[in-house]
């Protein structure tokens, strides 16, 4: 297991509430943030799985880890709901997890993913 992902992920999991954008931000779709300053303090942020994502994605930058291996990742649940993970070197960091876990044992329609080393391209999941 990857102890950095692990670690991340808890530290991250810890200073999360779960709170829809609809609540948050009812003028806007989607709203995507980091909350990696907040957690760095220590404090709690209240976001969906994109602010949980994202918060992991740069936890795992400033940890110093290489963003080609770091990746925002699109997908479906179980019930057919669209969702956004993390993953870092094959680790699924995921708001709905308590711990990491290997892409390939998650119940989910992988869709598209984002590697940190090209913000702003996605690529269709093979």
């Amino acid at each position: 297991m990857s102890r950095v992902s692990e670690t991340v992920h808890w530290k991250v999991l810890t200073h999360f509430v779960y709170v829809p954008d609809k609540e948050l931000h009812p003028d806007y779709f989607d709203h995507w943030m980091s909350h990696a300053d907040a957690v760095e303090k220590g404090d709690v942020f209240r976001d969906d799985c994109d602010g949980f994502a994202m918060t992991c994605s740069e936890m795992l930058l400033l940890a110093g880890e290489d963003p080609a291996k770091i990746k925002l990742v699109m997908c479906k649940t179980e019930i057919n709901e669209s969702h956004l993970v993390c993953s870092h070197d094959g680790w699924i960091l995921d708001n709905r997890q308590r711990h990491v876990r290997r892409w390939e044992s998650m119940p989910y329609q992988w869709i598209s993913s984002m590697r940190m080393s090209e913000p702003g391209t996605w690529k269709e999941v093979a």
